[in-house]
């Protein structure tokens, strides 16, 4: 894919093959990033590799794997590194899906697939790709989080929880990672309209009329900008910016230091 003398900046995408991933692929190969993009379904993985490289001149390398299997990460990074390429940007997009069953009622196996997307691949793969970054000294990360992390919404409890801890794993490592010249940007989008949010939707009965949401361009390119400007959070939209400094206000107003 990319040269032995790395002349190219490439970015690894996980969920690249659509919505929010899909838009920061696009956003990558306009600026020149040669693209590795992992999703599970090879064919439309392929068909959306083939027409980055047409439209942008850039090299892909499409990797198909299902985030849920534990090798997934390690499997990963072997076909990067057998491929010679350099990761500059990580991209964490790729989540698996709330399931809005009542916490008793969740199916475990389920529930297992999301704790292993949304935090242990997501964990696995940082840790992987960041020791490169920290021996140049050099290297960006963005993590996809989500509202519901931010305010917990008991519709999605396990969902919740999980992107939760990539917003504090996020802003945790930005500190971390700041001195030795690695950036951590964690967006935190609302409700955007993809496919994911779609099967909530449906599976819930809820009329999107009905809720504030974004198109995956506008949350992509709000959490770009602020990767590239060394944003370590971004929240697009004005409604959800407003809604989570409320829920902070109320959060720290329920606080009382004088009582154990």
């Amino acid at each position: 894919m990319a040269s032995t003398e790395q002349a190219s900046n490439a970015a690894l995408i996980t969920g690249g093959s659509r919505g929010i991933g899909y838009e920061l692929a696009k956003l990558c190969a306009q600026d020149g990033y040669d693209l590795v993009l992992v999703a599970r379904q090879q064919e439309r993985l392929q068909k959306v590799a083939n027409q980055l490289e047409s439209e942008w001149e850039i090299t892909t390398l499409p990797i198909s794997k299902d985030l849920s299997h534990p090798e997934s990460t390690q499997e990963i990074f072997d076909e990067v590194e057998r491929k010679d390429t350099q990761i500059d940007l990580l991209v964490n997009n790729a989540a698996a899906r709330p399931t809005p069953d009542r916490f008793d009622e969740t199916d475990l196996e389920s529930t297992s697939d999301l704790l292993q997307i949304n935090v242990t691949t997501l964990t696995s793969l940082t840790r992987l790709f960041v020791a490169p970054m920290v021996e140049r000294g050099a290297g960006q990360i963005l993590n996809v989080s989500s509202v519901a992390g931010e305010i917990p919404d008991p519709t999605f409890g396990v969902y919740a929880a999980t992107k939760g801890y990539v917003s504090t794993l996020s802003q945790v490592l930005a500190r971390q990672l700041e001195p030795v010249g690695i950036t951590v940007t964690v967006l935190v989008p609302g409700w955007t309209e993809t496919d994911m949010a779609q099967q909530v939707f449906q599976a819930l009965e809820i009329d999107p009329d009905t809720r504030e949401t974004m198109s995956p361009e506008e949350v992509a390119q709000a959490g770009y900008n602020g990767l590239q400007s060394g944003q370590t959070r971004v929240i697009p939209g004005q409604q959800y910016r407003e809604a989570l400094q409320n829920a902070l206000s109320t959060r720290a107003s329920n606080i009382n230091p004088g009582r154990q």
